[in-house]
């Protein structure tokens, strides 16, 4: 006979499983923040922008401590909002455990140089363009301004800081020692002149959905990597729509 913790476990897991599988239809949450007043930002102001994208750590598992987080949350049997909560926590969790770090050595190498910023960048570059938009990817200088390249003004800076990015741990039942890809940005729009914010998003976050046991991306050559592409892929073209469509 189960014990009341194995049920209230399951029923938790079940209840995890219906809240993932509304964000991966709609492919990205966010966390804390709003738009901005729609009196301050209007996306048709806007026709030159300058994109800027910074990461604050290289490729993370955060796995173990994530599995850590939930048994707690079990134990103390929050509410529904509450346990969700703890999931939105373990994505963007600093904490990482000898475990965590013994694996995300053997797969950095299958990671190599990739650099999720550029991809990030471009992509959105593309999307904003598509939409009639004049975008420029820009990185920034000594005074932590923008340099555009030659001839290129802006009305505009998007600033991405991609907080974390890796392993993270599938919320499913019956998913318990499978993992997703996920992301971590705080995303602003900014005045160039002011530095006003006049839109933001902090903490949005973006899970690929597609499950997998370690081994498979340890024994699978380039299926981390292709994980990797595809999610921040996606999660730069959000965040684009998160700016035409606020």
């Amino acid at each position: 006979m189960e014990t009341w913790k194995a049920t209230l476990k399951k029923a938790i897991y079940s209840v995890f499983a219906v809240l993932l599988l509304a964000g991966t239809i709609s492919a990205c949450a966010s966390a804390t923040g709003a738009n901005a007043p729609s009196d301050q930002f209007q996306p048709s102001k806007f026709k030159t922008i300058a994109i800027v994208v910074t990461k604050n750590e290289e490729f993370s598992v955060r796995v173990a401590s994530e599995k850590t987080n939930m048994t707690l949350s079990f134990a103390h049997a929050p509410s529904i909002i509450g346990a969700f909560g703890l999931l939105a926590y373990g994505i963007e969790s600093g904490i990482k455990s000898s475990k965590d770090a013994e694996i995300e050595e053997k797969l950095k190498p299958l990671v190599g140089n990739y650099d999720p910023a550029s991809t990030l960048a471009a992509t959105a570059k593309r999307r904003l363009e598509s939409a009639g938009f004049s975008a420029s990817v820009a990185t920034d200088d000594s005074q932590g301004n923008p340099a555009l390249p030659a001839g290129k003004e802006s009305d505009g800076i998007l600033r991405v800081t991609l907080r974390e990015w890796g392993l993270r741990l599938c919320i499913e039942r019956g998913a318990e020692e499978r993992v997703q890809v996920g992301a971590v940005a705080d995303v602003r729009l900014l005045l160039p002149d002011s530095k006003q914010v006049v839109w933001e998003r902090k903490g949005l976050y973006y899970l690929d959905g597609k499950c997998h046991l370690i081994t498979e991306f340890q024994s699978r050559e380039h299926l981390l990597k292709i994980s990797i592409l595809r999610t921040v892929t996606n999660f730069a073209e959000r965040i684009a729509n998160e700016v035409l469509f606020p």
